[in-house]
């Protein structure tokens, strides 16, 4: 697949999300389950991209002490579902604070 196509596809795929959402464990497709205390909907802005790929804006997503994030989603400002990536390791939050969070978009040749 050729770099015009890997861009063509993203910007289609960079349509689909741009809300993200944290969670305390995998919501499935209903953006209410197992939500963050304190956590809001937050915007990211997609770029134009280059080559099939681009790095959303870093987004400052709040959390309530006593929270433990385990999952970041991504949504379709309609509430659609569109992504759930489970964090490598869980936030631990004893005080309230914030989670950076900065989404990567990559379409993969193949």
């Amino acid at each position: 697949m050729n770099n015009a196509s890997l861009q063509a596809m993203f910007v289609t795929f960079k349509g689909q999300g741009d809300v993200l959402t944290l969670h305390t464990a995998d919501p499935g497709t209903t953006k209410a389950t197992a939500r963050v205390a304190g956590n809001t909907d937050q915007v990211t802005t997609w770029p134009a991209g280059s080559n099939g790929s681009g790095t959303g804006s870093t987004v400052a997503c709040p959390v309530n002490a006593g929270q433990t994030v385990t999952h970041v989603c991504l949504w379709h400002s309609s509430g659609q579902h569109v992504a759930t990536y489970a964090l490598p390791t869980a936030a631990v939050y004893s005080f309230a604070g914030v989670l950076n969070v900065t989404p990567t978009l990559t379409v993969l040749a193949g």
